[in-house]
């Protein structure tokens, strides 16, 4: 949001996933496939995580009202 440019914004989503792989990689060690893998679920579960705290704030709003 805060750079004007998609493409320089594009470029700095990709720079910090990026990192994040090898940061894991170099903590973690392991095969770069695994790193990728680990990532991938680690990503799916908190978007799941995210979700449904979503789905709760939501429902907790209607009852509320």
């Amino acid at each position: 949001l805060l750079v004007p440019s998609r493409a320089l914004a594009t470029a700095i989503g990709f720079g910090i996933a990026g990192y994040l792989l090898w940061s894991m990689r170099a903590v973690y060690g392991g095969s770069w496939l695994g790193v990728v893998l680990r990532a991938s679920i680690l990503a799916t579960v908190y978007s799941a995580m995210v979700g449904l705290a979503i789905a709760g704030l939501v429902v907790v709003a209607v009852l509320v009202r």
